[in-house]
């Protein structure tokens, strides 16, 4: 199912180019995978978030078998078949393409068996981590507050939601200096279609204390 999964995002993401660029040349992987690529040259060009309006939910399938941001930009190192694919897709089209992916924490708590779990399965403790060392655009979202209940921030009582997520995220650790808090959350906005990114009131590269007591308006 992974391997329609990835063609069927191709084939919207050529779609989405086709339209932005007012052509209508017949998609093809080799063709979106070498878009925008200058002839002769071995090297990616790369668009920003949200040139091509599209994001993906949950996302944490893409992230199977990920060894390294440099072994996957030479994918054929890959031993394994699908990871080799995976590692392909990854760099061909999330990155090459700044693709979104949506990444809902309780939600994947709650449902995925498979993701990204800590050694005692409590909780997806390393997801996020291992989305930011991937370089795919990723922010943190909820599925349905409705059927996976978020609890309050136990620092920030007024944290719910998305404001919680983030707290929890800080609290494990992945989440460990402004710079990437600002990242995570412009790329929602960006992935969202919105406009530009927004400005916090961060002094850029400022870390996170270790008792994670700091107030943040998410």
């Amino acid at each position: 199912h992974m391997y329609i999964l990835m063609d069927s995002i191709r084939r919207i993401i050529w779609n989405m180019i086709m339209i932005k660029d007012g052509k209508s040349d017949e998609y093809s992987e080799e063709m979106l995978d070498t878009y925008g690529d200058l002839p002769g040259s071995s090297s990616t060009s790369y668009f920003e978030i949200g040139d091509i309006n599209v994001r993906i939910g949950h996302g944490v399938a893409f992230l199977h078998g990920f060894e390294g941001i440099e072994k996957d930009n030479d994918y054929h190192q890959y031993d394994n078949q699908f990871f080799r694919d995976l590692a392909k897709f990854r760099t061909k089209v999330l990155r090459k393409y700044q693709i979104v992916c949506e990444l809902n924490c309780t939600s994947n708590h709650m449902l995925l068996l498979d993701s990204f779990a800590n050694e005692n399965r409590v909780t997806n403790a390393q997801t996020l981590k291992i989305f930011l060392a991937t370089e795919i655009p990723v922010t943190l979202c909820t599925d349905d507050d409705g059927i996976w209940a978020i609890h309050k921030c136990s620092l920030h009582h007024s944290h719910i939601s998305v404001p919680s997520e983030y707290c929890n995220e800080i609290d494990r650790e992945n989440i460990i200096d402004c710079r990437t808090l600002e990242g995570l959350i412009s790329n929602g906005k960006k992935a969202a279609f919105l406009g530009d990114s927004i400005n916090l009131d961060y002094e850029d590269g400022k870390t996170f204390s270790s008792n994670k007591r700091q107030r943040f308006s998410l």
